[in-house]
């Protein structure tokens, strides 16, 4: 499964504002599992090396993952970035693993235990295209929580599906028992704000539902399996059903807190060859 992706990185403005103690980084780019920690400032240009910083969060992320719940989050270093299997991101804790109905305390990071919103059959190791709250998956994030922007819809007139995963950092920062914010009164607000941990990262992945025959090239995307809602045969059925798929990444989001940039990097990756 090739990756081959196209990247595009948005930075937040701390680069002009930032610390001004740290060392400049090297900014050669390198195809390695290990990320860049931070961005420190230099003189000149500062662009390169948030570029390089994104470029090494994008590899290190889509890095051949380990095997099993308790490598959950870390590279196989005996693979190479080409190699087939699961990304390290896809091993992330996936949104409905930590957001679900009635609020309970989430499984820990290293387990898969939980309910799926595909239903009792469908594990959480398995990856699923579906929301606790129906359709949710189906549309884009906005800039308010009240509610959800358009969908998307792709050239073969399927809906794009989204996919939103913390790696532990984030996770940690969630079910602290001083924050508890998988229970929605303890959400963070204006008044009382919350801060993640230096480190979190979350990503937004964005799906194309593949279908026979639909004259695609393949070759030019990242391609899994995926257990996906099927809104009509479950309105038919008047049950959750979910059919397993062949689904090709097309977008990817990541935002990363680090110490020196606590209003997090962005970086925007257009998945395809």
């Amino acid at each position: 499964m090739p990756i081959f992706m196209a990247i595009v990185i948005l930075v937040s403005v701390s680069i002009f504002f930032g610390p001004r103690n740290a060392s400049a980084q090297d900014v050669t780019p390198q195809v390695l599992p290990d990320r860049i920690d931070d961005v420190p400032d230099a003189p000149g240009n500062p662009f390169p090396r948030f570029d390089n910083f994104s470029w090494r969060a994008f590899v290190a992320l889509n890095w051949p993952a380990l095997d099993g719940a308790p490598n959950r989050g870390q590279p196989d270093r005996t693979k190479k970035l080409g190699d087939a299997g699961p990304r390290v991101w896809e091993t992330y804790k996936a949104r409905y693993e930590v957001f679900a109905p009635g609020a309970p305390k989430p499984a820990s990071w290293a387990s898969y235990d939980g309910t799926n919103p595909c239903g009792g059959a469908v594990t959480n190791q398995t990856k699923t295209l579906s929301a606790f709250s129906h359709f949710a998956d189906f549309n884009q994030a906005a800039f308010t929580l009240a509610r959800l922007a358009n969908p998307l819809i792709d050239q073969s007139r399927m809906y794009s599906r989204y996919e939103v995963r913390f790696n532990r950092e984030q996770f940690d920062s969630i079910v602290d028992d001083n924050n508890k914010w998988y229970i929605k009164q303890n959400l963070p607000t204006a008044a009382k704000p919350g801060a993640f941990r230096d480190g979190s990262i979350e990503l937004k992945a964005a799906w194309r539902v593949l279908k026979p025959n639909d004259g695609i090239d393949h070759s030019r995307y990242y391609i899994a399996k995926a257990m996906v809602f099927d809104p009509v045969a479950t309105t038919r059925g008047g049950s959750i059903v979910c059919n397993e798929r062949d689904i090709a990444l097309v977008g990817l989001h990541i935002v990363i807190k680090t110490k020196l940039r606590p209003q997090w990097i962005w970086t925007l990756v257009r998945a395809y060859r």
